[in-house]
């Protein structure tokens, strides 16, 4: 197991830990152990490209975390700031859309879950993560609902591309980059 592959599996750990940390030790002790496996989030894709260590199973286990600590979240945010899960609650339910119908989607189809990791989908995971923080700190809801338009377009793309392949891959850039690839491969 690579030092990557470490973080995503605190990051794993650290999803399944949520809902008993929100409901034993409250706001706090959440927050601080979300902002951790958020922090994780950020580094193990990094540290494993620096030290040559990316591979198919860590960009899997890297999407399996991804789900299940946004899943943890949408969980538990109603629990501990229901007045912030009622006021945006079609937001949080279209957030929970975009997470679960490209994973249904590409289940369906290659009988794996996808780990396409666009520049695009890191992108919204990053902006929701930061504005879905700033928001249960007290901040204003735009930038959140900016951030989860984003999160629908980067889902968007990941639908296109199950749509696009003929068979699962991981890591590809963007929607572009896989039709590029397709279109020198058939010169």
């Amino acid at each position: 197991m690579t030092a990557a592959d470490r973080l995503t599996l605190f990051r794993l750990v650290a999803a399944l830990l949520l809902p008993a940390v929100a409901a034993l030790a409250g706001r706090g002790a959440f927050l601080a152990l979300l902002v951790l496996a958020l922090a994780s989030d950020a580094l193990d894709g990094p540290l494993a490209r620096r030290l040559g260590q990316a591979s198919p199973r860590g960009a899997r286990l890297d999407s399996l975390a991804d789900l299940a600590l946004y899943g943890a979240v949408l969980l538990c945010v109603p629990v501990l700031w229901p007045e912030v899960a009622a006021a945006e609650a079609p937001w949080l339910w279209t957030l929970a859309a975009c997470l679960l119908v490209p994973q249904a989607a590409a289940w369906l189809k290659f009988r794996t879950l996808p780990c396409y990791h666009t520049y695009l989908a890191k992108a919204a995971a990053a902006a929701v993560s930061l504005t879905g923080l700033w928001r249960l700190l007290g901040g204003p809801a735009w930038p959140l609902h900016a951030a989860i338009a984003l999160a629908v377009v980067a889902a968007a793309e990941q639908l296109a591309l199950t749509a696009l392949l003929e068979r699962p891959q991981a890591d590809l850039h963007s929607l572009w980059a896989a039709l590029d690839r397709r279109r020198r491969k058939g010169a």
